[in-house]
């Protein structure tokens, strides 16, 4: 509620002095989750004065396009049975990730129970640094 004051009256209202602080020449930018888990909906007070965009999550088929690709091709430099495990290492990641997001919700007291493309990206990140020259078979 007070961010919609600062937007509807550009500052607020000093008790102590009885005089409005005006706040000029700043952009507010908001960003928020899905409410639950400890996170709190947006009034409707404030969305009225807010540009909304909504960013939808890709389907799994672009998450394996998006994350196989940088793998393929940090693995061609690899041995043939190694080469051929990017596609499947990737569909099992983001499998687990899916299984981790469906099992172990956010609630009030575990609310660092968050998950997002970050976690995701860790996991490929740990593999793109993998050495031709340490892992020269699938189960290496």
């Amino acid at each position: 509620e007070l961010l919609r004051h600062w937007a509807d009256y550009g500052g607020w209202y000093d008790r102590q002095k009885q005089t409005l602080k005006y706040i000029r020449d700043i952009q507010l930018l908001q960003v928020m989750g899905y409410p639950g888990g400890g996170r709190s909906v947006i009034t409707m007070r404030l969305q009225s004065r807010s540009n909304l965009l909504n960013v939808t999550f890709p389907a799994e088929g672009q998450l394996r396009r998006i994350f196989s690709l940088p793998l393929q091709q940090r693995f061609a430099d690899f041995e043939e049975e190694v080469k051929s495990l990017a596609e499947p290492v990737t569909t099992a990641t983001i499998q687990l990730y899916n299984q981790v997001c469906g099992d172990l919700l956010p609630t009030p007291s575990k609310s660092h129970y968050l998950f997002n493309l970050r976690d995701l990206c860790k996991v490929l990140q740990g593999l793109l640094r993998a050495s031709p020259t340490l892992v020269q078979a699938k189960n290496e």
